[in-house]
């Protein structure tokens, strides 16, 4: 990404919920690992002209977890 006055540019990055699970794959952290994996290469590219902030939402993952564990409330998984 360049703009005009070719500055570096801080970038926000969400990379949780579906950049970590890739549609038809269960969520699993191996899964969840080679999803990252395969974004690295991009994300490293992007930080050697930009400020990278990178974040994750935990959305997908907080269901999951909250599916497998049904007598937990959504403040003790994580979530709001």
């Amino acid at each position: 990404l360049q703009n005009k006055s070719d500055k570096k540019m801080r970038l926000v990055v969400a990379v949780g919920g579906n950049a970590l699970q890739r549609r038809g794959e269960r969520l699993t952290i191996e899964n969840m690992l080679k999803a990252a994996s395969e974004m690295a290469p991009t994300m490293a590219a992007l930080s050697k002209k930009h400020e990278l902030v990178l974040t994750h939402g935990n959305g997908p993952q907080v269901g999951e977890l909250a599916l497998e564990r049904a007598a937990a409330t959504f403040d003790v998984l994580g979530a709001e």
